[in-house]
């Protein structure tokens, strides 16, 4: 293999207009951090006495019930403020509780669960006497909150996934498997064994037209739309629900929601302090460790919570292994009247790519091309390349909530996003026009046609890079009224994307075309590339812009010959 040189093109210069834009954007997101700013002092002004809840818990028939479960929420978001387990009496009492209203909620296993409304904004106690049923409630409450909707208020069919039905799921699974067992969804595992690249669909359409949402931050890529489930494996371990919307959405969604929409709320701190590690195995040596452990409330206002697992497997495809680390670290501060939480959540990942399916004929039995290479439903094209990818997208969010009076709430979050890293795959079906090799390399009738068939004799290993970063900030003011709910929010986002690639390693190339370094230039010529505007292109899949590369994968490719590593385009 030879090293040597980093393929580049021609840089062009901005637009005037690109310009401008960059300029408004970047003083929009300057606005946009001094209101956010000004809204966590104000929220932080307040200084009000501490309140307390009591009472006891008992069945239907008088006994009581030793280690019910008592839990505070904030109405508005479902946080768990405060919590406590009843004592052998089935009494509790909690105290150092901030004024304002809660919704008080009893659950015991093998009872209903009641859920009651609690003022403590005039009263400095509350005391009560609850009783449960004996028998369970099949369906799961609705959590109410901003940026979701409300059944017999949005004319639009919901469900909600919760935590506790995500712990019967097998947990080494992408999201969409684990969604496909909702009415109107089904997926796609391009590794066979739904860890890796997985895609879904709702009611017939595609993700591209699907809202998928993350504590109300949009998942969906900005130039395409498209969501790589991949980058946030395992956040079903701090998923407190996922709401799933039928149809087309209001703009609380986005354009993006006229199929549906996926919003999932990851908000794991309790206010009870525990740690937990689990181990598990399945088929095709997969393999997964985690570690969580949660502080429970500190001096009456801090939870800070911990996560970190790894996986591994070796996929059911040929070349369609896994590595993924991941981690979610969080605190949140609760305010007299705001509640404040800073969260990260991500890790790097490598995986061996499978994304050229199979002929429709293999998924009965085992057939040959005309090559004689034996295909079954195993059978990887990128196997022979060894195409992988190596990949990280940390996510940062900061959520705000303040109580701006008894009808009136403010929420908002910041947020940014950022993805770093590149895939490899076999290049030999692109010209040599594409590769920019030097004249000479090929006849000048035939740079237009793959190396393939101009030159057999030459392997080609091309590597894709993709560093880009959005940021932005989501407010929303609800105003609450004797008879109806006003809404009203705004979005801002910036997004820059910077893609180039190269030809990483080849046979049959003169080594001063081949690798990382340039000679005489030790930098990627394709700096003048970076783009901070939102730019339509072929995704992380690809290579996109005015001066780079342009690499669909929407188009798979089909071996030729095993021996020289050869492909050809090969239509769906």
């Amino acid at each position: 293999m030879a090293t040597g040189r980093t393929l580049s093109g021609s840089v062009n210069r901005p637009q005037l207009h690109t310009m401008i834009m960059i300029t408004l954007s970047v003083r929009w997101l300057r606005t946009c951090l001094l209101v956010f700013m000004i809204s966590l002092v104000a929220g932080s002004q307040a200084s009000w006495g501490q309140r307390r809840v009591s009472g006891t818990v008992r069945t239907g028939e008088g006994a009581a019930l030793a280690g019910a479960s008592i839990v505070l929420r904030k109405p508005t978001s479902g946080l768990q403020r405060y919590g406590q387990a009843t004592d052998q009496q089935g009494h509790f009492e909690i105290s150092g509780i901030l004024p304002g209203v809660y919704d008080l909620s009893v659950s015991f296993v093998g009872f209903s669960t009641e859920t009651l409304p609690v003022d403590l904004r005039a009263n400095d106690r509350s005391s009560m006497a609850i009783v449960l049923d004996s028998k369970t409630l099949p369906q799961s409450e609705v959590i109410v909150s901003t940026r979701r909707t409300q059944r017999r208020l949005h004319p639009v069919t919901v469900s909600n996934v919760s935590a506790e039905e995500l712990d019967r799921m097998p947990d080494m699974k992408d999201l969409p498997v684990l969604l496909s067992r909702q009415p109107s969804i089904t997926f796609h595992s391009e590794n066979g064994n739904g860890i890796g690249y997985s895609t879904m669909r709702m009611r017939g359409f595609g993700q591209r037209r699907l809202a998928i949402s993350i504590n109300g931050v949009p998942q969906n890529d900005p130039e395409e739309f498209n969501v790589f489930w991949i980058n946030f494996f395992d956040i079903q371990g701090v998923v407190e629900d996922i709401q799933i919307q039928r149809g087309a959405g209001s703009s609380t969604y986005g354009p993006a929601a006229i199929g549906g929409a996926v919003n999932i709320r990851a908000m794991p701190y309790r206010p009870y302090s525990y740690a937990k590690a689990e181990i598990g195995g399945g088929a095709f040596n997969t393999r997964r460790y985690s570690f969580e452990a949660n502080s429970g409330l500190m001096k009456g206002s801090y939870v800070l919570f911990g996560r970190i697992s790894r996986l591994l497997s070796d996929g059911y495809r040929d070349w369609s292994w896994t590595e993924f680390w991941r981690f979610f670290a969080g605190v949140t501060r609760y305010g007299a009247r705001s509640t404040l939480t800073l969260q990260a959540y991500g890790g790097p990942q490598r995986d061996g790519l499978a994304f050229a399916g199979i002929p429709k004929a293999a998924n009965e039995e085992t057939i040959e091309d005309i090559f004689g290479t034996v295909i079954d439903r195993r059978y990887n094209f990128s196997a022979l390349t060894r195409d992988v990818e190596d990949f990280h997208q940390p996510h940062l969010e900061l959520h705000h909530e303040l109580t701006l009076s008894d009808r009136t709430r403010l929420n908002q979050v910041l947020f940014l996003i950022q993805g770093k890293g590149y895939f490899d795959f076999g290049g030999t079906f692109r010209s040599a026009d594409y590769l920019r090799l030097p004249e000479g390399f090929t006849p000048g009738e035939e740079r237009s046609l793959p190396l393939y068939l101009t030159r057999p004799d030459v392997s080609v290993l091309f590597r894709a890079f993709l560093d880009q970063w959005q940021v932005g900030w989501i407010p929303s003011l609800t105003f609450t009224g004797e008879k109806s709910t006003t809404s009203v929010g705004a979005e801002f986002r910036l997004h820059r994307s910077l893609r180039w690639g190269r030809i990483q390693e080849a046979d049959g190339l003169p080594a001063n075309l081949v690798g990382s370094e340039l000679h005489g230039d030790s930098k990627p010529q394709l700096r003048g590339t970076r783009a901070r505007h939102l730019q339509a292109g072929a995704g992380r899949s690809g290579l996109s812009g005015p001066a780079i590369l342009a690499i669909n994968q929407d188009q798979p490719v089909q071996r030729i010959d095993p021996g020289q590593h050869q492909y050809r385009l090969r239509p769906r």
